[in-house]
């Protein structure tokens, strides 16, 4: 008898397990939602009249991956397990040293592959970005327009001291390097390139972030220093920062890698800092 009701009780907690959710999100999905954070559209239900059925089970696979009931309460969930292993349930995101966040995409502008110095250019590669922009400097001062070429340094380089072990040290010689020095001793392009003052104002100001820890972005200092270069190559001059216009506003910045990575309520948001006029 005792085996009996076992079975009976395993059988109906097991049906519960397949049941219950779904029938919870058919009566309250819509309070228990959550805003997609995967930078991407998920699967939508395939149209039956023009989808072929040799693809039809793999598109309906598909959508009932992506709309799960409780999907993201799960990745959340499981990202918050993995946290203490600096593992992330995305690729897309590297966990660094003191809570520190790095965007590690190799199919958007590969930013480790940078810092490794794995993004070096050809020659020929070289000779036709010149061509490029040259063609774009020629279109814009036919219209009167100023062309300035301004990169922004990447948070890696900029914080490389919080980067991982396993990444080593950033390589002195890497793409967008290279791609400056070429242009600068080559050609007469007005190139901006912003490396040298960020890291002199963090030398400056060493307590003061000019990267979110948890966002891919510089903070409002960061984006001041990098704005003041930009200006000064067009003949503006904006004051240098100073301890008495360097604010520090009100709120937490919830990061886009912390939102990325499905951790933005489990980790501590960023203070911005602005410059005051």
């Amino acid at each position: 008898m005792k085996n009996k009701l076992a079975r009976v009780v395993l059988i109906a907690l097991f049906l519960a397990a397949l049941y219950v959710p779904t029938l919870l999100w058919l009566t309250a999905g819509d309070k228990l939602a959550v805003e997609n954070h995967e930078n991407r559209t998920l699967a939508a239900w395939p149209d039956l009249k023009e989808t072929s059925i040799s693809k039809l089970p793999g598109k309906i696979e598909s959508y009932y991956a992506d709309h799960l009931p409780f999907r993201s309460q799960l990745i959340a969930g499981y990202a918050r397990l993995l946290r203490p292993l600096d593992a992330s349930v995305v690729t897309t995101v590297g966990f660094g040293k003191d809570g520190w966040m790095f965007y590690t995409n190799p199919k958007d502008g590969d930013p480790i592959g940078s810092y490794r110095g794995e993004d070096l250019f050809s020659m020929a590669e070289l000779r036709q970005i010149v061509v490029d922009l040259r063609r774009t400097r020629d279109n814009l001062k036919k219209q009167g327009i100023d062309f300035v070429l301004f990169i922004v340094p990447n948070k890696e380089r900029v914080y490389s001291e919080y980067m991982a072990d396993r990444y080593g040290e950033p390589a002195e010689s890497y793409g967008t390097k290279q791609l400056v020095d070429f242009l600068r001793a080559h050609t007469d392009l007005k190139v901006v390139y912003a490396y040298e003052e960020l890291m002199a104002a963090k030398e400056e100001f060493p307590d003061l972030p000019l990267y979110y820890k948890t966002d891919s972005h510089w903070n409002g200092l960061g984006a001041y220093v990098g704005a003041r270069a930009l200006l000064r190559e067009t003949g503006i001059e904006l004051p240098a920062p100073t301890r008495d216009t360097i604010t520090l506003i009100d709120y937490s910045q919830r990061g886009d890698l912390s939102i990325l990575s499905h951790l933005e309520d489990a980790v501590e948001g960023d203070p911005p800092f602005n410059v005051e006029d």
